[in-house]
């Protein structure tokens, strides 16, 4: 009786043991699994890395390539618009002064933030928050209001006032410029007028609007 007793506790032990060890098995395969699974997850966003960089490379540059903003076959560039070359999209903290190579500037670093499409007078609103603007799609027209008749002004205002997005909104900038009383702006593009042409306008509005590096919708 004592014998019985006596196995069926070393058999007891042993099963406990066993137990433990399969526990001990299983804990290190799920380590195992875990580990070449983090290690196959790094591999891919590596192989994904250097694909996405090998497409950058192989792709050309289309600020700096295109002669429109954002490319759009068939997009006819109005009469009179000078094109500039790509001055940079760095962001760079409020109260850095930015020297353009264009009065108004057409691209180059600005400050992460932009304006909301309005009206304002050049004395208070920066060029580089404006150039955010550009970026994004927006037309920035710059006018002197001593050189516009007033209905002029109600009529650049009404062809304005529809377009308020963040991607393909209007600013207008009131300056004092009586040789161009009227300066259009988009992402390295601009168009001086020395007299208020409604058509002009619109053409220089539909080339452009919407149509910046950072998210184009048109």
């Amino acid at each position: 009786m004592k014998k019985s007793e006596g196995e069926n506790t070393k058999k007891e032990s042993n099963s406990k043991q066993l137990t433990w060890i399969l526990i001990g098995v299983g804990l290190s395969l799920l380590v195992i699994a875990i580990t070449l699974g983090t290690r196959n997850k790094d591999r891919d966003t590596e192989q994904k890395m250097e694909q996405s960089e090998q497409r950058m490379e192989k792709s050309p540059d289309t600020q700096t390539s295109s002669p429109l903003p954002v490319d759009r076959p068939g997009t006819k560039i109005p009469e009179g618009v000078e094109l500039f070359e790509h001055e940079g999209s760095t962001h760079v903290a409020e109260g850095v002064r930015v020297t353009y190579k264009t009065d108004p500037p057409t691209s180059g670093s600005h400050y992460d933030r932009w304006a909301s499409p309005g009206i304002y007078e050049a004395s208070e609103i920066q060029p580089e928050l404006l150039v955010h603007n550009l970026e994004h799609g927006n037309i920035v027209i710059y006018f002197d209001r001593s050189a516009l008749s007033a209905s002029q002004m109600d009529e650049l205002i009404l062809l304005s006032k529809p377009y308020i997005g963040q991607w393909d909104g209007v600013v207008l900038v009131g300056g004092k410029d009586k040789k161009h009383p009227l300066i259009l702006t988009a992402w390295r593009a601009m168009l001086r007028l020395k007299q208020f042409d409604k058509e002009k306008v619109l053409g220089f509005m539909e080339a452009f609007r919407g149509r910046g590096p950072e998210n184009p919708v048109r």
